[in-house]
Parts: structure tokens; sequence; C-alpha cells
């Protein structure tokens, strides 16, 4: 039976949008059908009241429900049922004087619409800081001008706690007893202890959980919630590892290219793709890809791989740089790769899905040097080709779905100092072993592809009738 309670409270916040909207209606039909131009919405006034006053009861009801649950600050909850059930109550009260007591009601009506409107207000307010915490209304801290002036933990981690984090742990609703909403209710931690440990990510818990894969039980953020991109979460992990500053610049802290990629991101400096194309030239702060010193690729070359199934494209006007797609429907051949490898030096992107390309040919493509983006998809490739790409110091991007990589490759993917991204959906590395290389690796996102059991459920096919 509690179980049952909990459940029919959750509808609660699916719900307390109802009162609003149609109190505010009210409010609206009342004060325009007092005008003779709009006189003729005066029938529907006492509907809308009446259904405004129910969704109101209703709502406060289903709270009430909610709050069983637990999880949220004792005064926050008492203040928000206090003014939920007023409102409740003021919206009854107006709907009954303007069907009964007419009269009293025409004297008094801008009364009666006034205290509604102050009591959705205060009881909206409340809510909010119930579920978002107390400072969800105040003015956003200012951008910083770049990464090097920006706070670790005031402009990266603190927004990154307040955007996936404060809906379950903040003052007012703290899961766990935990609020991630100050410094100091971060430093606290929740029932079970601290979740932070300074400068030890290993014994930190907080960590742990936004570490772990998305379908385990501890993972944080749970119930389909958004997580933190792999980008906060590198970030976090280092603001824990540099001993978790209440305040402190981040260019006096020297993050690595890898976490000032990272950082970028997410302060909203760079995309996730551009943050990776300009590690992959070597640092964050370097020169855009078409300065690259090589010079423009041989026409004849180009054209040779155009008839052989490929798509040769520069990457900008007046680039050295190409990317390449290969679009035949067979195997490529060595003769391929070595016609390619001639414009090895020009390719910063390349794209070999269901090519059939093994782990020896792999070897001529790892020695292509100014290559940032490499999809090997769906193909019969394993750890062996991925030594053969250890010499790609620029790679930031490796696409490896559906191919047979296991836990052992992981060792050459950690040799690619540039690698900002890998895909790794439908391959033989072990949870376990994913685990520990995210742990090992921040400042590379790993993409496994999506649950079955989490994706949400498409429209059933209607049948046609002929």
């Amino acid at each position: 039976m509690t179980e049952t309670l909990y459940f029919l409270g959750r509808f609660h916040v699916l719900l307390l949008h109802l009162p609003i909207g149609i109190l505010l209606l009210a409010v609206v039909l009342e004060v325009a059908s007092r005008r003779s131009r709009f006189a003729h919405l005066a029938p529907a006034v006492d509907a809308v009241w009446l259904l405004g006053c129910l969704s109101a009861i209703a709502t406060a009801v289903l709270g009430y429900l909610h709050a069983l649950e637990g999880g949220f600050n004792a005064a926050a909850v008492d203040a928000h049922r206090a003014a939920g059930i007023s409102l409740a109550v003021l919206a009854t009260l107006t709907w009954l004087f303007r069907a009964r007591l007419r009269g009293v009601y025409d004297r008094a009506w801008p009364a009666f619409s006034l205290a509604v409107m102050a009591a959705l207000v205060i009881t909206g307010h409340l809510g909010g800081a119930l579920t978002h915490g107390d400072a969800y209304l105040a003015m956003p801290r200012a951008k910083p001008k770049d990464v090097d002036s920006a706070d670790l933990y005031a402009d990266v981690v603190a927004p990154a706690f307040q955007q996936r984090c404060s809906s379950c742990h903040n003052d007012g609703k703290r899961k766990g007893s935990l609020s991630l909403a100050h410094y100091e209710s971060v430093m606290k931690g929740g029932e079970h202890g601290p979740v932070i440990v300074a400068g030890n990510t290993k014994e930190s818990d907080l960590i742990r959980r936004i570490s772990l894969p998305s379908t385990d039980n501890d993972f944080m953020p749970h119930d389909g919630k958004t997580p933190l991109s792999a980008e906060q979460t590198a970030a976090i992990r280092w603001w824990v590892a540099k001993g978790a500053p209440r305040s402190a610049a981040i260019g006096a802290l020297k993050p690595s290219p890898e976490l000032r990629a990272s950082l970028q991101t997410v302060l909203g400096f760079t995309s996730p793709a551009s943050a990776a194309l300009e590690l992959a030239s070597g640092s964050a702060k370097s020169p855009s890809a078409r300065a690259v010193d090589v010079p423009m690729p041989d026409a004849g070359v180009a054209d040779a791989l155009e008839s052989s199934g490929f798509v040769v494209r520069a990457i900008a006007a007046g680039s050295p740089l190409v990317q390449v797609d290969y679009t035949a429907n067979r195997a490529v051949t060595d003769a391929d790769l070595a016609t390619l490898a001639k414009i090895g030096r020009q390719t910063y992107t390349l794209n070999l899905r269901s090519a059939g390309i093994s782990d020896a040919q792999l070897e001529s493509i790892g020695h292509f040097e100014n290559l940032v983006a490499l999809r090997l998809e769906l193909n019969p490739i394993g750890n062996a080709g991925l030594e053969r790409l250890k010499p790609l110091r620029k790679l930031a991007s490796l696409n490896l779905y559906g191919t047979n990589v296991s836990d052992s490759g992981l060792a050459a993917l950690a040799a690619l100092p540039a690698l900002h991204e890998v895909f790794l959906w439908q391959t033989a590395v072990t949870p376990a072993a994913l685990a520990e290389f995210r742990r090992t690796h921040t400042g590379v996102r790993v993409v496994e592809g999506f649950d079955p059991k989490t994706f949400p459920e498409g429209p059933k096919a209607i049948p046609v009738v002929n």
C-alpha cells in the first residue's frame, strides 16, 4: 500500500502545472469578461474557476503523498504544503463566492483574484526552491573571459551539479541527505558520510558513482535523468584530484591539453567536436588545421582514388588537408591502401566503415601523421590492428563499433596522446575494463551506444486498411 501511495504521489510533478495554467486563465477571463467587448466570455468563467480549484485540490493531495516518500527538507516541505493548501482554499472560496454569493463577489472580485495570484506565485516559488534549491532564481555568474581566468569550482563544478544533480540533491530535497547546492554541503556529504575525499578520486564515492556505466544500479543520476557529460565528469574528477579547492583559477592549476579541451567545452568556448580537433593539432591553443605544413595533394592520386571508390574532399578552401570516405561495395585492397598512402600526410579524416579492412592493412594507416578522426566500425579488426595505430599522435576520434577489439586493446588506446573520443559499442570490451579505462582516462569520451531497456518505445505501426 505504501508503494502505491508513493507511486501516486509522483504524479504531483506532472499535475502541478494544471492549476497554474487554469487559474491564470481564470483571472484573465475574469478581468476580460467585465469589459463590454468581451462580455460574451462570462459564461465560461465559472467553469474555469471550478476546474482551477479542483486541479489545485488534486495537486495538493498528490503533493502530500509525494512528501511521504521522504528525501526533502522538512521545513521547505511544510512551507510549500501550507502555500499549496492555501492556494486550493482560496481558489475554492473564489468559485463558491462567485457561484453562490454573486453580489458580494462582484464587489470584491479584484481582491479574490489578487489573493489567488499571490498564492500561486508563492506556492510556485517554494516548489521551485524545494526541487532546485533556494538560489534557482539568482542571477547567473558572469561568464569568464577565458579558460585560465575561470574558477574551477564556481564556473565549472558548481554549474555541472546545478544542471545535472540539483533535482535530487539541493537544500530543499536531499536524497540520501546529500545537497550539492553549496561547497560546504558538498564537502559535508550525505547520510553515509563524505562523498568527496579531497585529493583522492579513488576514495570519493561521488566520483565512483558518476563514472560507472549507466546500466549500473549505483550510477548517478539514475531514473533516466540526463547524466553529466564526459567533459563535466572529467572536470569534476580533476577538481577532486587537485584537492577540491573552494576557489582556484584554472590557469594556476596547469591543466593538461586533454583537460583544457574538456574545460573549454564545459565553459562553452567550444563544442566537443571542435575541441577534439583542436586537441588533435597539438594543444587546445594550436593554430588551425589548414596551417599544417604539407604540400597540396597530388591531383592524379586523388583521381585514382576516386575511380577506386574513394571520395576525397578538402576540409576547407585552400587547405592541403582532405577528408577521405571509402564508398565502394567491396573490401578495400592493398593496392587501394598503397594509393591512399601517397596522400597519407594530407589525410585529416578517414572513413573506412565496412571496408573489410584487416589488422595487417592498418599498418599503412598508422603513418598518416595528420589524421585526427578515423572510422573503422564494422570491420574484422582486433587488438593487433590497434597496435599499428599507436604512431597516430594527433588522432582525436576513433570509431571501433562492431569490431573484435577486447580488453587488452585498451592499452593501445591509452598510447594515443590526443584521443578525445572512442566508440566501443558492440565490441568485446567488458564493462569492468571500460570502467577502469574511464577512471584512468578522464579526458576521453567513451561511447557505448544505448541501452535498449532505457530506449523509449516508438509508436506502434498502424495497419493500412484498403
